[in-house]
């Protein structure tokens, strides 16, 4: 048994989806009206169920039903959200309705605009259409959802900025945290170094040597600080690749300014 993505389209999955066919064929819009039992995959489907075989004119089972492979997709990766476009297995829609289904209702419907400027007024055709395919009187709410590409792009834009507030929130309370730390550490050195700093003033020791003593050690902490979260987090990020979860993104000017605030906290608390 192995699970993937099974959908049923029409031939303009293609265009919809920018998706496109690196060998065999996509199935034609006869097939689909025929509900035909052939299936175009991707390469990941490929891998999972015939290592490195030729999938083409091979058959798989869907809920015990046999369908040919005709087709496969040329590789897409993963999308912006971390989902495996290659994972999937499409059959003619009237197949999935009729066949895997058994249902005569479409659950999902994409479109493609020809230009992002003609979004808004696609979709308000579209709602239009759907309404009286739906015969929904004027009155009455939709009984349908319609999400654009405009929609989503907003939606991440909201989240994104939700979740920078977060971490810049997180951030401050850490470092006001890591920096009382410092503050702890030093008050206990000093406390305990009573007597060697006694010593140094007694051999010509100025007070503001006494206290660029320990600044240096406060910005030594605060930079230590700093590099273990840095390997912390790039480890972090390494291993969550390795493990599939999306590619590393190393910006190393958000590392060099992450040393220079652990720097920063260590002269403001050490001082």
């Amino acid at each position: 048994l192995t699970a993937t993505n099974v959908a049923g389209s029409t031939p303009e999955f293609l265009i919809t989806r920018n998706y496109e066919i690196a060998s065999g064929e996509m199935f034609s819009e006869w097939d689909q009206k025929l509900g035909a039992r052939i299936a175009v995959i991707g390469k990941t489907v490929i891998k999972n169920i015939f290592g490195e075989d030729d999938p083409l004119g091979k058959t798989v089972r869907i809920n015990a039903i046999p369908f040919k492979i005709i087709g496969v997709f040329e590789s897409k990766g993963l999308d912006s959200d971390g989902i495996d476009q290659d994972d999937i297995l499409l059959v003619p829609i009237n197949s999935m309705l009729r066949r895997i289904l058994n249902q005569t209702y479409i659950s999902t419907i994409y479109a493609k605009a020809e230009s992002k400027k003609n979004i808004d007024q696609i979709t308000a055709k579209i709602k239009m259409a759907l309404r009286d395919r739906h015969k929904i009187s004027d009155d009455a709410e939709d009984d349908f959802t319609i999400i654009s590409q405009l929609d989503l792009e907003n939606l991440k834009a909201e989240t994104s900025e939700l979740f920078t507030r977060l971490i810049v929130g997180v951030a401050a309370i850490s470092l006001v945290v890591g920096g009382i730390g410092i503050l702890a550490v030093l008050l206990i050195s000093v406390k305990e170094r009573t007597r060697e700093i006694g010593v140094r003033r007694a051999v010509g020791a100025t007070k503001g040597d006494i206290i660029r003593q320990f600044l240096f050690e406060s910005i030594l902490i605060g930079l230590f600080g700093g590099c273990v979260g840095v390997a912390l987090g790039v480890g972090i990020t390494l291993g969550a690749v390795a493990w599939g979860a999306g590619n590393l993104l190393l910006d190393l000017n958000s590392i060099y300014i992450a040393t220079g605030v652990c720097i920063l906290i260590g002269i403001a608390f050490g001082l």
